[in-house]
């Protein structure tokens, strides 16, 4: 994958004391995360409405362990009964939508306090670098 090789050279760069902000990198990192955060919203979104089902259609009327299979599909996609929420298909979703939006702020504050400071830098030494 792409973004292995490039967490793994920042790693190297880190180590070996040669740390710089590569600018389109990070916004492009940021948008990966951007993306992440829809494609996994869109499909907690439907999970909640396709895997949630009222019926299977296997005599869940009068037959008590048909209702408890229905009951296990419904809990196990969107949680309760005894499926935690946490282990309910939307939860999972949301819960990678969650960790890219953190991922993705964390480096929109990065490269914020970055320029910050660039700039800071620049003005201290009078625009000469």
């Amino acid at each position: 994958m792409a973004l292995e090789g490039e967490w793994k050279k920042f790693g190297e760069l880190c180590a070996a004391d040669a740390f710089s902000i590569d600018r389109e990198g990070l916004v492009g990192m940021i948008n990966l995360c951007d993306e992440q955060v829809t494609k996994m919203t869109r499909l907690a979104h439907r999970a909640r409405r396709e895997l949630w089902v009222e019926s299977l259609g296997i005599g869940e009327s009068d037959i008590q362990t048909a209702q408890a299979i229905v009951r296990k599909f419904q809990d196990k996609a969107i949680g309760g009964g005894n499926i935690p929420k946490g282990s309910s298909a939307v939860e999972y979703l949301e819960s990678h939508a969650a960790w890219a939006r953190n991922f993705g702020d964390a480096l929109r504050e990065a490269l914020k306090k970055y320029e910050e400071q660039d700039a800071a830098n620049a003005a201290a030494f009078g625009g000469q670098l």
